[in-house]
């Protein structure tokens, strides 16, 4: 649909919930439910067990609380319709996990929900000694448990810590049965070690150190953790440390700061770069401690005023990438790519007038995968300042200004439920059509951008295991292959009341539809792993321009228990 047009260049665009097809019907009514918790082993009931439940109705959040009687049993009144996770807090136990890590329970209008079960479990932990490479202890260590694969769904029981006491021992209580990376981050406060007779050299410790004993994670062991204890020990490695600098150069603006970015995600310095990236004479920056690694450098520059008085903080990405391998590396000259305009014209394939002052047009750099940073810019925002995306002139014209050299994905957007059937069909620039492709401009830039109003459709009902409606759930609709690139291709719609959904304004090809019972979806629908895992579980959907297709799919199933 119209909101989620998109030149594609590589399929990094979040996807969003479109707005739900009808409104939410008012209900004087008042909702309940009723339920028990109960050891997974034994079925015996289990008292003071903090219940939460969190979700509602579509995209309006709602959080209730209870806890359990010497029974087991707990009551939450006057919850509103909706579909709600659950979660459980007791010490000592964890809740049992499900298929997709969730529980889910759904209320219709005017519904007294009873005889629910939830599950937990004896915790786990994971306890051990973090040494020196002498096999000295530390104190003040932090260790980590990270659950491998997708953790609960509103919890924080998939990253649980500690930190080690004056002997180096630590342990991480409460986890739940699974497998784990462990791994050890030394306090900042820990002192560089300097090499004897090397003066210029310097150790610090590696951060993080996973177990048992690498800096590569795809080195790392993973630890068994069930009902009890499991010991991991290690010892954490030490690193060398760099000294990087150069001179900067932006097209226009002022530089007031240079940051470095690890592309791996991790630290830069020992000491969170303390006062390092300040520029002096003649925009020289310097780092004096820097781990090995690829870095790309980001420059904060003020450029002019804005019409209330504060300055155009802008962000910009430099070049060339930094790599910091086993020495210093000095006389970097790093530099922006010259801002230019992207104009451009909205018109209809089927030449009809429409109020083009509805859409909105952005752009959405595209950067390192890696580096997880992306951010839709428009106007005076398309190098980081903090703008809203500029509306189309009643011609179909628009204007982005200030647009930095790189890799870029035109974003439209509207609210206007009169366009919700629209799609882009192409995106013309340089004579070609770049909208599976996407583009990059260089100075400044014409486009030419065509939307129609026969975008596809595909309506349905969700149906459980015995062919009984699922409310409130949520769908995926995924295209299957030849448009994997494009955004515009992915949407999640939730179901109704009835357990009905409407997904439209979708480009023609083949997609997969697949429902589950989340409120929103933990994983990444747009990743290749989602549909290898998940593939076989939905119905495929053939799709021509303007089409419209009726299907039912069951649910992707979890391990709920309800009566």
């Amino acid at each position: 649909m119209i909101r989620f047009l998109v030149v594609a260049f590589s399929c990094l665009v979040v996807a969003r919930t479109s707005r739900p097809q009808t409104d939410a019907p008012k209900q004087a009514q008042k909702q309940s439910v009723q339920g028990k918790v109960v050891d997974a082993k034994s079925g015996q009931p289990i008292r003071k067990v903090a219940v939460y439940v969190m979700g509602g109705l579509r995209q309006s959040f709602e959080r209730y609380s209870s806890a359990t009687g010497e029974d087991g049993t707990f009551a939450i009144e006057n919850l509103k319709p909706g579909r709600y996770i659950v979660t459980l807090e007791r010490t000592g136990l964890v809740q049992a996990a499900t298929a997709r890590g969730v529980t889910t329970f759904a209320v219709q209008p005017g519904q007294s929900l009873s005889g629910l079960v939830f599950k937990m479990e004896a915790a786990g932990a994971v306890a051990g000694k973090i040494v020196d490479i002498d096999g000295d202890p530390i104190a003040r260590v932090s260790v980590r448990a990270e659950i491998i694969g997708t953790p609960p769904w509103g919890s924080m029981e998939g990253l649980e810590g500690a930190v080690t006491n004056d002997l180096g021992e630590y342990r991480i209580g409460n986890l739940r049965p699974g497998k784990y990376w462990i791994y050890a981050t030394p306090m900042q406060r820990v002192p560089v070690v300097r090499v004897e007779g090397k003066a210029k050299e310097r150790l610090i410790y590696a951060r993080p150190t996973y177990y048992p004993g690498t800096v590569d994670k795809t080195q790392a062991l993973a630890v068994e953790v069930h009902s009890g204890e499991v010991s991991a020990n290690f010892s954490v490695l030490m690193t060398h440390l760099y000294r990087v600098s150069g001179t900067v150069g932006v097209s226009s603006g002022q530089v007031v700061h240079v940051h470095l970015m690890s592309q791996s995600g991790g630290p830069v310095g020992p000491e969170a770069l303390g006062e390092d990236g300040k520029l002096g004479e003649g925009n020289r920056f310097e780092y004096q401690s820097v781990l090995p690694g690829t870095y790309m450098a980001m420059a904060y520059v003020v450029k002019g005023m804005l019409t209330d008085g504060q300055p155009d903080m802008q962000v910009l990405q430099l070049k060339p990438s930094i790599e910091v391998g086993n020495a210093d590396v000095e006389g970097l000259q790093l530099h922006d790519e010259p801002a230019g305009q992207i104009r451009g014209t909205f018109r209809s394939d089927t030449g009809e007038k429409i109020d083009w002052t509805q859409l909105t047009a952005s752009v959405m750099p595209i950067v390192e995968a890696t580096t997880k940073m992306r951010r839709v810019v428009g106007g005076s925002a398309a190098s980081g300042a903090l703008a809203g995306p500029p509306k189309a002139n009643s011609d179909g014209s628009f204007e982005i200004k200030n647009v930095a050299g790189g890799n870029y994905q035109l974003v439209v957007g509207t609210s206007s439920d009169q366009l919700r059937d629209y799609y882009t069909k192409s995106v013309i620039f340089g004579g070609r059509d770049v909208t599976d492709s996407g583009f990059a401009p260089n100075g400044d830039v014409q486009l030419d951008v065509v939307v129609s109003p026969k975008g596809a459709t595909i309506e349905g009902n969700v149906v459980d295991s015995n062919g009984q409606p699922v409310p409130y759930c949520t769908v995926a609709v995924v295209p299957n292959l030849e448009h994997r690139a494009r955004p515009d291709s992915y949407q999640q719609q939730p179901t109704d009341e009835r357990g009905h959904f409407i997904a439209r304004g979708l480009y023609p090809g083949s997609y997969m539809v697949l429902a589950f019972a989340e409120l929103f979806l933990q994983e990444d629908i747009r990743q290749p792993e989602f549909l290898k895992t998940y593939g076989g579980k939905g119905e495929t959907v053939e799709l021509g321009e303007g089409t419209r297709k009726s299907i039912t799919t069951r649910i992707v199933p979890t391990d709920t228990e309800a009566p």
